[in-house]
Formats: C-alpha cells, structure tokens, sequence
C-alpha cells in the first residue's frame, strides 16, 4: 500500500525540490561562519595582532631620544605614546562595524594599509607633528587588524592564544624598545608594527569569503502582490 507521504513526494515535480546542500535539504550543509574562520592558522592570527601591543609599549624608551632629536620636552613627547593608546581605543568599535559590513577582506586591507602609511612617517619623520600622525595611523590600522584577528579566532582556545600573544609582546615592549632605540634608532623602536604585514597574504588566503565574493544587499523591487 502507498502511504500518503510517498505519493506527496512522488507528486511534487523535481524543479520544486530544494538542491542539495541547500537549507532543508538531504545533502550536506554548507559550513558555517565560524567553522570558516577556523581555517585561518592561529599563529597567522597572532601575528597580525600582537604587533600593535608590541609597538603600544616600545614608545616608552624612546622619549629622551626623541626629545634631543626633535627639540621638545619629554613630556611633549609623550604625545606618541597618549595618541597611539587613544586611538587604538576609539577606533576599535569603528574598526568592529567596518569588519561586519564590509568583510575581513577590507578590514585586513585598510588596517594593513594604515600601518604601511603610518610606519612610513613614523621612518621619516623630523618633527613632532608628522610623528604623532604616524602614529596615530599605526593606532588606527592597528585596532582594524586586531579586531579582525580576534574575530575570526573563533573559539575561546583559540582567542586566548592570540590575546595571550599580544600581551606577551606587549610585555617586552619596553625591553625591545630600550634595544632598538640604543643600537639602531628611535624610529626603529616605533616602527615594529608593520609586522603584522607579514600575516596579511595568509589571513586573506585563508578567511572565510562571502557568498560570490559580494555583499548581499536588501532588494529594493517591491514584493509581488498576494
């Protein structure tokens, strides 16, 4: 005897049917968001944030040089470091919304090009002014990038591993800032976040991408009637 079930299904044309893989369907589903993320190694992830904590705590050995070089008091001087802390504060919640509505993609890209811009004035600069500029722009691309990093740690493991690299960096910030400024230069002991470019190609590779590598919009064509 034919249950009513089976001749439903038999009745329903194929076209109707949902693909497999699709929501509800009897194929496998596609992986999740944070299933994605766990395809971005956690040492990756650690690189591109632990940089910013680093750079954050090399400034604090550097003011007496940068006072004789540039002319100010030291305490002039400690606008690198107030900007940098600041900024990297501020930013974050900016930095959370630009990774939520454009993608890791974008936020890795304009946080790695702010640190670029930012260390390139950092090297270059000859008053007080540019440096603070530099960075406060290493600040701001640094808080986009470790904002990305954290969120696609994905796990509580795995976030701890990256925050506890961070601050492991930031730990030895003052020693290796005391080491740079003695036997390279200031602007050496300011410039170690553009570590965090390095990361960039493998986080990128490896992130997950939206769906057709677009932003899904609302349509705008109004709903049929009924």
């Amino acid at each position: 005897m034919t249950r009513p079930s089976d001749r439903e299904a038999a009745a329903t044309p194929k076209s109707a049917r949902p693909p497999r893989g699709a929501p509800g369907a009897g194929g496998p589903s596609p992986p999740r968001a944070g299933q994605s993320a766990l395809r971005v190694p956690a040492p990756a992830l650690g690189l591109l944030a632990a940089p910013a904590a680093l750079s954050a705590n090399t400034a604090t050995m550097t003011l007496p040089a940068i006072s004789d070089d540039l002319g100010v008091s030291v305490g002039a001087a400690t606008w690198i470091a107030t900007a940098f802390g600041l900024l990297m504060a501020v930013c974050t919640p900016p930095a959370a919304e630009l990774l939520k509505r454009r993608g890791v993609r974008t936020a890795v890209l304009v946080g790695a090009a702010l640190v670029t811009a930012g260390t390139v004035l950092v090297v270059a600069a000859g008053s007080l002014p540019v440096l603070v500029a530099g960075r406060g722009a290493q600040a701001v691309g640094g808080s986009c990038l470790v904002t990305t990093a954290i969120n696609l740690a994905g796990t509580p493991r795995r976030m701890g591993a990256v925050t506890a690299g961070s601050g492991l960096l930031g730990a030895l910030g003052p020693l290796t800032g005391g080491l740079l400024t003695e036997h390279v230069s200031w602007h050496a002991a300011l410039s170690p976040s553009i570590l965090a470019v390095l990361a960039v190609p493998g986080v990128l590779r490896a992130a997950p991408k939206p769906p057709n590598g677009t932003r899904t919009r609302p349509s705008t064509r109004p709903a049929p009637p009924s």
